[in-house]
């Protein structure tokens, strides 16, 4: 029902204005007048909007607008949607057209008709754009020409070039690294290999490594390499710390961690324990300086067990237990017991030896060249000795 009601009220708009072409106008004291929104300075390029507004003295309830543009790019246009189409709103060339009425009511005073979206040229001038047309009054029912009676409305709009931005300090340079990529993580690593970007305007970058935080480099360019590899680097936390300069001055600075372990976990001792049932448990506890402690490997008699907490269980009196603290890097530190001559358990001879050595018989070597170089020596001394003392006493035989 709502349908048919709009297309009748439509049917009658198109004859009332097709009526008004061919009947003579009674011209009264009602005006009408179109305007264009100004926008203002337009930069080459930019996207905008513009409103075509209409205005009567006398309450009005239908409007025909006419827009046209020069020196424009046409993007869009849309009605307001108080108007009930009746033609439009359309575009052809550079004019656009539009004819909508007020139904059951009318419009007194200024109300905007359409919205019009233009992009500037690539160039700098002047564009234009015009916009004029009929409404109708209510009472007596007469239509009024912005052009006959009344004002028709246009706007000039200037394009310009838009001035080239101002100037801003650079943004910190941001850092990566091939080596330690990853600052809540260590490495063993003591090289370190860093880059970061170079934004527009970039003309130096100052940097440092040091085991500060917080240090700022100094004002001195270190040229605009993007990437630098530093040897030796301390052990533990070092920080690199870099900063960027242009035409207005320094960046802040990016402050990047890189973490190093390169020591082995701290030596420990292995206690073992017989216990009311007659089984053994052993305890080890270690810890290290940097990366902090990852795992325990067990070895029982040279058999490979894998990884163990301490309080471990025997099931029964092994005689030689090897255990192996690793760190979160992978540097190791081994620790070999052996049982000793007296019966008691808890009783045992403990021979530690350096990470990367796992042969047990050189570790013991290694652990006990002291004694081992006296020996030697007794053996080949004490046959000299005997030597010498026959010698001393046949000597004295023969003089007798």
């Amino acid at each position: 029902m709502i349908s048919i009601l709009k297309k009748s009220v439509v049917s009658l708009a198109v004859l009332f204005f097709s009526l008004f072409s061919f009947f003579p106008v009674t011209v009264f004291a009602a005006t009408s007048s179109f305007s264009v929104s100004n926008p203002g300075k337009k930069n080459t390029g930019e996207t905008f909007s513009v409103n075509i507004n209409v205005s009567g003295s006398e309450a009005y309830n239908a409007v025909t607008a006419n827009v046209s543009f020069t020196n424009l790019t046409y993007i869009s246009v849309s009605a307001n949607t108080e108007w009930t189409g009746v033609s439009g709103p359309t575009r052809s060339g550079n004019s656009i057209s539009f004819s909508g009425a007020k139904l059951g009511g009318s419009f007194t005073g200024s109300k905007r008709v359409l919205t019009v979206t233009f992009k500037a040229p690539s160039s700098a001038g002047t564009s234009s754009i015009s916009a004029s047309g009929i409404i109708v009054i209510v009472n007596p029912v007469t239509q009024i020409n912005c052009k006959d009676g009344g004002s028709c409305g246009s706007t000039s709009i200037t394009i310009q070039t838009p001035p080239p931005p101002t100037p801003t300090v650079v943004s910190a340079p941001t850092v990566s690294s091939s080596t330690h990529p990853d600052s809540n993580t260590w490495y063993a690593l003591n090289t370190a290999t860093l880059s970061w970007n170079k934004d527009e305007g970039v003309t130096g970058f100052s940097y440092i490594l040091d085991q500060s935080a917080t240090t700022t480099p100094d004002d001195v360019s270190e040229g605009l390499d993007t990437s630098k590899t530093i040897p030796s680097v301390l052990e533990g936390k070092s920080y690199f710390h870099i900063k960027a300069l242009n035409s207005v001055g320094w960046s802040g600075v990016t402050n990047f961690l890189i973490q190093t372990d390169l020591s082995k976990p701290y030596p420990f001792s292995i206690t073992k324990i017989k216990g009311d049932d007659g089984k053994y448990v052993i305890y080890f506890s270690t810890d290290d300086e940097y990366s902090g402690i990852a795992k325990y490997t067990l070895k029982l008699n040279g058999i490979e067990i894998g990884e163990v907490k301490s309080k471990y269980v025997l099931d029964s009196d092994t005689n030689v237990i090897e255990v192996t603290a690793y760190d979160k890097v992978g540097n190791i530190n081994t620790t070999l017991y052996l049982p000793s001559t007296s019966s008691s358990s808890s009783t045992l001879t403990q021979i530690r030896f350096d990470e990367g050595n796992q042969n047990p018989v050189m570790n013991f070597i290694v652990n006990n060249i002291v004694w081992i170089v006296i020996l030697v020596l007794l053996v080949v001394l004490i046959p000299i000795l005997i030597f010498v003392i026959r010698k001393i006493i046949l000597n004295r035989v023969n003089k007798a």
